[in-house]
């Protein structure tokens, strides 16, 4: 991946969400943040982040129902959950709603950015999956057409050699048929002609008149 990920970080702490905030884009990441749920899926919708990261106990819209909202809209997500200690059964639910993973709070920036930056691959691994079963899923389509046309053109070829034979068939009747003909002319023309010779051996040998 060379593009810079961009993570959406929601959380209703203040100074959490400026040193996330800092500390990311140190990183090379950019980083868009917000309050609470509410705000976190406007900004979801507007600026269709790679990650998002959410705390789930917060004011107006919570982690979960956010993660569930997303869940609904798009198939293509990766979310990230920050929870509290007493926060774990919560957390280990919304991995079934889709959620990547959950980390705890207190949390270090280097846990952090790894679970972003193996999130991003992840869902990178997905979409592209899903592209090159889109394109096997063409190319096979095209296969099937390539092989019934092959089969539709082969069937025409295998009618037109037997309509050719049948053709060159009757061809050849005539052509026989023609053959016989020349024969039996010749043999009349050689029956004529011996005939004809019978008749002058006669003739000669008739005595002459004096």
């Amino acid at each position: 991946m060379s593009k810079k990920i961009k993570v959406l970080f929601v959380d209703d702490e203040p100074e959490l969400r400026e040193n996330v905030k800092y500390c990311l884009e140190g990183a090379n990441y950019e980083v868009i943040t917000a309050a609470d749920g509410n705000e976190g899926l406007e900004l979801y919708k507007k600026e269709m982040p790679d990650v998002v990261v959410s705390d789930i106990m917060m004011p107006n819209k919570n982690g979960i129902d956010f993660l569930q909202t997303i869940a609904q809209q798009n198939q293509d997500f990766c979310f990230i959950l920050v929870t509290g200690h007493g926060d774990k059964h919560s957390a280990i639910k919304a991995v079934e709603y889709g959620a990547y993973r959950f980390i705890e709070k207190p949390f270090e920036m280097d846990e952090l950015q790894q679970a972003i930056s193996k999130g991003a691959e992840h869902l990178y691994l997905k979409k592209r999956n899903i592209e090159l079963l889109e394109h096997l899923n063409v190319a096979y389509n095209m296969l099937i057409e390539l092989n019934d046309v092959y089969f539709e053109r082969t069937a025409r070829a295998e009618n037109d050699v037997l309509m050719n034979n049948q053709e060159q068939g009757v061809e050849d009747h005539q052509k026989k048929r023609e053959l016989v003909q020349l024969i039996l002319k010749t043999l009349r023309m050689e029956k004529n002609l011996g005939t004809i010779k019978e008749e002058i051996k006669i003739l000669s040998s008739t005595p002459k008149k004096k």
